[in-house]
């Protein structure tokens, strides 16, 4: 098989495995539910009730007279960890048919911010990868 023939095939591999890595990161990024709470999230008030380690606090909130208890990162409130305390008021938002699926702060921070794990989970190693292979592919052919 030729030099360039094995280029095409390994890109045609990434290129289809990129994809792939694309799809699955943006699952485990949550974007579908974060694209759903940026269309359709009401906001309310919650309460700190819990600070855990890494900026991750657990905030309860009410929706027609029913409690509801999540978490999330300090830094989508804008704020840091360490002035975060118990019994504080934070921003949340819910999604109006399903009441107990909730994040804290603004739904669109938290898109914005699955897009870009979405990229760094997925296209950064694929590229580093395929230039590697490209390059010992070329490197072969010099031989």
């Amino acid at each position: 098989m030729s030099e360039q023939k094995k280029i095409v095939l390994v890109s045609a591999g990434l290129l289809s495995a990129t994809i792939i890595a694309f799809i699955v990161g943006v699952y485990l990024s949550n974007l579908p539910k974060y694209y759903r709470l940026s269309e359709n999230a009401v906001e309310t008030q919650g309460k700190v009730i819990s600070k855990e380690s890494h900026a991750h606090i657990s905030f309860e909130y009410q929706v027609n007279n029913q409690k509801f208890k999540s978490g999330g990162r300090t830094s989508f409130i804008n704020k840091d960890f360490e002035s975060v305390q118990l019994n504080d008021m934070v921003s949340v938002y819910y999604d109006p048919s399903a009441p107990e699926d909730a994040i804290l702060g603004s739904p669109d921070e938290h898109l914005k911010s699955g897009f870009v794990e979405t990229g760094v989970i997925t296209f950064i190693p694929i590229l580093l990868f395929g230039i590697y292979k490209i390059k010992s592919i070329a490197n072969a052919e010099t031989e």
